[in-house]
């Protein structure tokens, strides 16, 4: 790993040293239903303030910061699965909670009629991080209610792309 000392590295040595054979480490990474609009791209001038990150919007900011952590994800485990570290991400599925406090009206109706109780976003969250099948999700996109969905990201050089740019922010450090 080549992130700057002392930033990002610190959880890495002690999820490696988790992993044994027929155990790996798991990292869950929680995204949405949202990565799937976003579409296969990432614009990086709308990850820092500016003009471009204003005129895009805070729903389309939204679905892009979803689809990357599935895009984090994948890379995570594309680089460390045969480590022992199994990254999966999910979409924890429609739920009540603070994402819609400022709706009002239909809106507000329609998106609560579709939406369930807060606690059963973690199901698929357990069934990824403890069940014995969970072990051989690395790579995998998780959908509502534990099972197995399409995954939103699979272009490598985009994965690979969002993982240098990341180190490059934390380099700077």
């Amino acid at each position: 790993m080549t992130w700057a000392k002392g930033v990002g590295t610190q959880w890495f040595p002690t999820l490696s040293a988790t992993a044994s054979p027929g155990k790996p480490a798991r990292v869950i990474n929680t995204s949405s239903i949202a990565s799937e609009i976003n579409g296969p791209d990432i614009n990086y001038n709308t990850l820092k303030d500016s003009p471009a990150r204003k005129k895009m919007g805070v729903n389309k900011l939204y679905y892009q910061s979803k689809f990357a952590n599935v895009v984090f994800s994948n890379e995570l485990f594309r680089r460390y699965g045969d480590q022992g570290i199994v990254s999966v991400a999910l979409n924890p599925g429609n739920l009540r909670s603070g994402l819609q406090r400022h709706l009002t009206g239909i809106t507000k109706w329609i998106i609560e009629s579709v939406c369930h109780p807060t606690p059963f976003g973690a199901l698929t969250q357990l069934w990824a991080g403890t069940s014995d099948e969970g072990a051989k999700f690395g790579g995998k996109y998780l959908i509502p209610w534990a099972r197995m969905g399409t995954n939103p990201s699979t272009d490598a050089q985009t994965e690979k792309a969002l993982w240098t740019w990341l180190e490059e922010q934390v380099a700077q450090i």
